[in-house]
């Protein structure tokens, strides 16, 4: 146990450098390089209690990663199109060449992330304390994990909790998602992809213009999750694995 809590302070305190000045670079090496070692490491460290999800046999593999991140990435479609009807957001000029450059991005993100938090340490920790209690504290540090980069992005503080709370929602779903699939981190890694591709994009591809209450909409910053929203579209996305995964079992 003592491996993983050096792994997380480690992790947490390299992606922390973004808050210092000219420490981009070592936020940047941390993530992209100390995570995934990091993940072979504490795996490694484990290796008989653990499986490597990643590659198992799964037969489900096309029809989830196809249904998994069209749906995700939907669910969000979906909370900004609600958003859009009640005339409490708008979008300026769409770049497509922005989405397709998010998407491979989010393809390296959604690995990256999803190898560690659901591959390695989900798997160490509900061995180590239960089903129940090692999703909620994988889920839990899943979202402080973001804490750096909400705090770099300078998401309005009122948002915070929420946003906090939603991304600790998402870790608990993505890790469900890989219970019911066998310990098999796919499906969590699709819904991952969709997700973020469809949340960055809109932000990042698209111009947003909030007028409604923020505290349902959330920031243009860090959309859907800081806002209750982002909330409504992740039990869609709740749905949507149940829906897959209920023969499975």
């Amino acid at each position: 146990m003592r491996f993983v809590v050096v792994y997380y302070v480690l992790l947490v305190g390299g992606l922390s450098a973004m808050l210092v000045e000219d420490g981009g670079w070592l936020a940047a090496l941390t993530y992209y390089l100390g995570m995934p070692l990091g993940a072979a490491l504490v795996w490694y460290h484990a290796h008989r209690n653990l499986a490597i999800p990643a590659f198992q046999r799964y037969r489900h593999l096309l029809g989830d990663g196809v249904i998994g991140c069209a749906g995700a990435a939907a669910a969000v479609a979906g909370v900004f199109g609600a958003l859009y009807a009640l005339g409490w957001v708008s979008a300026g000029s769409f770049s497509l060449g922005i989405l397709v450059w998010i998407g491979a991005q989010q393809v390296v993100v959604a690995t990256i992330e999803e190898l560690a938090f659901r591959g390695v340490l989900q798997q160490f920790l509900t061995r180590a304390y239960g089903l129940s209690r090692g999703l909620i504290i994988t889920a839990v540090l899943f979202g402080l994990f973001h804490l750096p980069n909400i705090l770099f992005q300078e998401v309005p503080a009122a948002h915070i909790p929420l946003t906090l709370i939603n991304l600790t929602l998402m870790g608990w779903l993505f890790g469900w998602a890989m219970q019911r699939t066998g310990e098999h981190v796919w499906l969590p890694l699709a819904l991952h992809l969709g997700w973020n591709t469809a949340s960055f994009g809109l932000v990042d591809a698209a111009t947003l213009d909030f007028s409604g209450p923020s505290w349902l909409t959330g920031s243009s910053t860090w959309f859907p999750e800081s806002g209750l929203s982002g909330m409504l579209g992740l039990v869609c996305v709740g749905l949507l694995i149940w829906g897959l995964t209920r023969d499975r079992r």
